[in-house]
């Protein structure tokens, strides 16, 4: 039977040997405590696993499908040969390449990762063309504050020599903080074909709640889908200094969100609600569903929007009219809208 790559994400993930790629999929794909992954073992030839994905609740839905690749000498030259090309690279909708950031040899990425990594886009680019490529810099937690900087701009360096001309995106990660949800939520959006009417529904649901910030979550990695926030202009606000070579690019990211609170908080929030998620199955068999909050600044409410999605209602106090229970009916009425959505999204 032939597959349907229409409704088929095709991710393959692949990278260095110790680089932290089954730990990352673990963290982001199983809810595995960080500390965990030590029992992990080293991936053979491939491990290729189906994800519900961001869709509608029938069979048809799409689903992510991840390839871990092993990085062992002989597993990538098998990848590489024709019919290795044909297997792994065709139908791919986005390659993630991962490097260990402690590997620098003299200050410089090692030949041979470079060479792997540059094979690997140009077989990308014959099975897969236009697929786009992210570039994790992994471990950055084991780097001091003072080196981070360096040491990422000398793979950056290293990463852009190999690539070329070929457009690219780059973040510095680590399993330990909230980089990660950062970086995969950057590569889930491109997952998603229909995000621009995602957010302006949304957009339409926050003005109803009179919020500042409204987020749409995907229900089980908790990664950011989409977004909408009053009076922020459009900008990376993903990206923090050790993965943005370009200052003004920076300063710009820093202003679109003062007003709203620091750049990495919707990662904060991803990581803080897995943890309380994982804490909460320890105690009780019961799905977690919604949260509610009032404190002195903002009411927050985040409830289950979809199937496969929960939505995040930021709103400030200043409004009286405003209450969890308001917000919460609002949501309830969008909520057939916003399945046609994701249905619609294949």
């Amino acid at each position: 039977m032939e597959r349907n790559v229409k409704r088929e994400k095709k991710v393959i993930l692949m990278g260095d040997a110790g680089s932290g790629k089954s730990s990352m999929r673990a963290v982001i794909f199983k809810n595995t405590l960080p500390d965990l992954t030590y029992r992990l073992s080293s991936t053979h030839s491939y491990e290729r696993e189906n994800f519900r994905f961001f869709g509608g609740p029938n069979s048809n839905a799409p689903t992510l499908s991840l390839w871990d690749c092993a990085s062992q000498r002989g597993f990538v030259e098998s990848y590489l040969s024709e019919d290795g090309q044909a297997t792994v690279f065709a139908h791919a909708s986005t390659m993630i390449y991962v490097f260990e950031v402690t590997k620098l040899v003299n200050g410089r990425p090692p030949e041979m990762s470079m060479d792997y990594f540059s094979r690997c886009l140009e077989a990308l680019d014959r099975q897969s063309p236009g697929a786009p490529v992210f570039v994790l810099i992994q471990k950055m937690d084991l780097v001091q504050p003072a080196q981070k900087q360096a040491d990422f701009d000398a793979w950056i360096t290293g990463v852009k020599a190999a690539a070329g001309d070929r457009p690219l995106t780059v973040y510095g990660t680590s399993i330990y903080e909230d980089t990660l949800y950062r970086a995969w939520s950057a590569i889930i959006r491109i997952l998603v074909p229909n995000v621009s009417d995602l957010s302006r529904n949304l957009s339409i649901l926050s003005k109803s709640c009179g919020a500042i910030e409204t987020v749409i979550f995907e229900k089980n990695t908790f990664l950011l889908v989409a977004k909408s926030t009053v009076d922020e202009p459009e900008s990376d606000f993903l990206m923090v200094k050790h993965n943005v070579p370009d200052d003004q690019e920076e300063r710009h990211a820093i202003q679109s969100t003062k007003s709203h609170g620091p750049i990495n908080r919707f990662e904060v929030i991803t990581k803080l609600i897995k943890t309380f998620k994982n804490d909460s199955r320890r105690h009780s068999s019961e799905t977690f569903e919604s949260l509610r909050m009032e404190i002195a600044d903002f009411t927050l409410v985040l409830e289950s929007l979809t199937a496969t999605s929960y939505v995040l209602v930021i709103a400030s106090n200043e409004e009286p009219r405003i209450s969890p229970e308001a917000i919460a009916l609002n949501i309830s009425m969008v909520r057939a809208r916003f399945e046609q959505l994701q249905i619609a999204a294949k």
